[in-house]
């Protein structure tokens, strides 16, 4: 489940989706906190809530200034975690 203006919403991910978007679609809500809501990402990313559910949702590959600033939004309230980090900049660049 994911949060987007306060309600959740299932996300779902066409079948017939690339291989490289569906692996975005499917990192990205994995470093989703509670209380993170795409509203709160377009706002800091300088863009519309509907292109960050789009990006989530695997309906479009956004551009590389798009993704740093979604990326650099979850890393900021993304607490360190021995088991599961936080991918690096050249791991985002390289799905």
């Amino acid at each position: 489940m994911i949060r987007t203006l306060g309600r959740p919403q299932k996300l779902t991910i066409s079948d017939d989706t690339p291989p490289a978007r569906r692996h975005l679609a499917e990192t990205l809500p994995a470093f989703l906190l509670p209380g993170q809501t795409f509203s709160g990402i377009a706002k800091t990313a300088y863009t519309s809530t509907a292109t960050v559910s789009r990006t989530f949702r695997a309906q479009q590959v956004p551009h590389w200034n798009l993704l740093e600033s979604i990326t650099d939004y979850l890393g900021d309230r993304y607490e360190a975690d021995e088991d599961v980090p936080f991918p690096t900049r050249e791991q985002w660049y390289k799905l």
